[in-house]
């Protein structure tokens, strides 16, 4: 009987060590794949802020405003696939002292093209590089892409226009220049504080939607309060 008891202990006490055994090796192949695959299953975030300096008759003026892009590779499709970011943000808005406003509206391409990567910025060579970007580093350049709009009648936003870097002075008065767009890696968060109430009133109205679609698909004036934030 005693025999028997030992023979059973041992057994128990072999089958609890082949658990443990399994137990941890499972653990540790779990933690090895997470560590594998960490850039594919939590997104790299990122922050920039992109500033407008304009020159007036009366001095220069300027405006910024801060944007968050998110972004993982495509695991199922490879290494070095690429996988368009999630923006959050809204345009920079620049106070003339005419009381006229100029809205620079941002999307992602301002950013890869003041910090391009040769392999792509939306591949995973490209995500990390953006994310090791020290805060504090900075472009300059006024060709940097982005869309400028103003309303002529800050009350009515089928007043919209759209013009090109070369226009300003043509649209918004003798003088008035685009100087300068700065993008700089930040730590600061997109702000909180909506764009919404510097639009004008009725661009979520019905006559404006209405408006809206009857311009042609090519008319760069198809433009909704989306593409403001």
């Amino acid at each position: 009987m005693e025999l028997m008891s030992v023979e059973n202990e041992n057994v128990s006490t072999s089958r609890f060590k082949k658990r443990w055994i399994i137990w941890g090796a499972f653990v540790t192949i779990t933690l090895v794949l997470g560590f594998m695959l960490r850039d594919y299953v939590v997104p790299s975030t990122w922050n920039y802020k992109v500033t407008v300096q304009i020159d007036t008759p009366k001095g220069m003026v300027e405006g910024h405003s801060i944007s968050q892009l998110s972004n993982r590779p495509k695991i199922i499709k490879g290494y070095n696939t690429g996988n368009p970011a999630k923006y959050r943000g809204q345009a920079v808005v620049v106070n003339l002292p005419t009381q006229k406003r100029v809205f620079a509206l941002i999307s992602p391409s301002i950013f890869y093209k003041a910090f391009p990567h040769e392999g792509g910025v939306t591949t995973r060579a490209g995500i990390k590089y953006h994310k090791r970007l020290k805060a504090g580093i900075q472009i300059e350049s006024i060709n940097l892409p982005m869309k400028f709009v103003y309303f002529e009648d800050d009350k009515d936003a089928r007043s919209l226009k759209v013009i090109s870097r070369d226009e300003f002075s043509t649209f918004l008065g003798e003088g008035v220049t685009l100087s300068n767009i700065i993008v700089e890696k930040t730590k600061k968060t997109p702000e909180r504080t909506s764009i919404e109430n510097k639009l004008p009133a009725n661009i979520k109205s019905q006559e404006f939607w209405e408006w809206l679609s009857g311009l042609e698909y090519s008319d760069p004036r198809r433009l909704s309060i989306s593409s403001f934030k």
